[in-house]
């Protein structure tokens, strides 16, 4: 007798997308596991808002309960997984105000942003430059400025970038290029679990995230697969 894939194995959705702010209890969809034997959940990030969000730090836990009502689940205690992603930040910082017949050129990954001329301020300037910095890489990063910094952030947590070859003409101020945060992790997280060890009929995942630095919220989802002969008894 032929099988199909489908047949052993069902996708739901454990926690619809949302934005969910700093240390909230995010509860997911109450799931009727009758005759699947293994479990996957897979957490996915998506942007920061805002982008100057250094660091998340997420739980995802299995509950499981006898009925489908929200006040029987209880933690399965070894059904927990953890991840930790921080976002990359780097900052130019110049000696010296930028001046009359300045001129400024870098490079992000490698692609050089449009050469900004010296424009009547040196607060005026340091905008041109985060505008040719955005203008260019706003897919990978936000630059903002101030006083005599560039700053430049991650749009996600987990996403690289590299600053390079800063040069300023003219009266040429000294630059330094510095990696505030470097980043780490990995936007998308897995929690396996036998279902032959839960006793219970109904489960749930459910994630809290923990937010440093200034970012509010971010969008956030859980897939869930169900795996195993469904025709099969508990």
């Amino acid at each position: 007798m032929n099988h199909t894939l489908k047949e052993f194995v069902k996708s739901l959705v454990g926690i619809r997308p949302q934005a969910i702010n700093t240390a909230t209890l995010t509860k997911g969809e109450i799931i009727d596991r009758t005759g699947f034997r293994d479990s996957v959940a897979i957490l996915t990030l998506g942007g920061l808002t805002p982008s100057n969000t250094t660091a998340i730090s997420s739980v995802l836990q299995m509950q499981e309960s006898d009925t489908a009502t929200d006040g029987g689940f209880a933690n399965v205690t070894a059904a927990v997984a953890t991840n930790a992603i921080s976002n990359k930040r780097m900052t130019v910082v110049f000696g010296s105000d930028l001046e009359a017949t300045d001129t400024i050129d870098l490079k992000i990954d490698g692609v050089s942003i449009t050469q900004v001329p010296f424009n009547a301020t040196h607060a005026q300037t340091l905008t041109d430059l985060v505008t040719a910095v955005n203008a260019i890489a706003s897919g990978v990063l936000t630059a903002t400025g101030a006083t005599r910094t560039l700053t430049l952030t991650a749009n996600k947590a987990g996403i690289d970038f590299v600053v390079s070859d800063v040069v300023c003409g003219g009266t040429a101020p000294t630059s330094t290029i510095a990696t505030a945060t470097a980043h780490s992790g990995v936007n998308v997280m897995e929690l396996g679990v036998n279902l032959k060890d839960i006793s219970k009929k109904y489960i749930r995942f459910n994630v809290t995230h923990t937010i440093t630095g200034g970012g509010s919220a971010l969008n956030s989802g859980v897939t869930m697969l169900l795996g195993g002969a469904g025709e099969y008894p508990i």
